[in-house]
């Protein structure tokens, strides 16, 4: 498993429980991490670590 595997489905599974959608990425690009958001369910999705969401203020 990689770190995004470990640490992103720690945080992700109970997120996505309360119902709020995540966003998964690492350095090796979203289609290594196909499995994990496969498993997570329809309300996760990987994205290049490129891919930066707005801050919230």
């Amino acid at each position: 498993m990689t770190t995004v595997g470990l640490i992103g489905s720690t945080v992700a599974r109970p997120a996505i429980a309360a119902g709020h959608n995540v966003v998964l990425g690492n350095s090796l690009g979203p289609e290594t991490l196909q499995n994990l958001v496969a498993e997570l369910g329809p309300n996760a999705c990987a994205a290049p670590a490129s891919h930066r969401l707005p801050r919230i203020k």
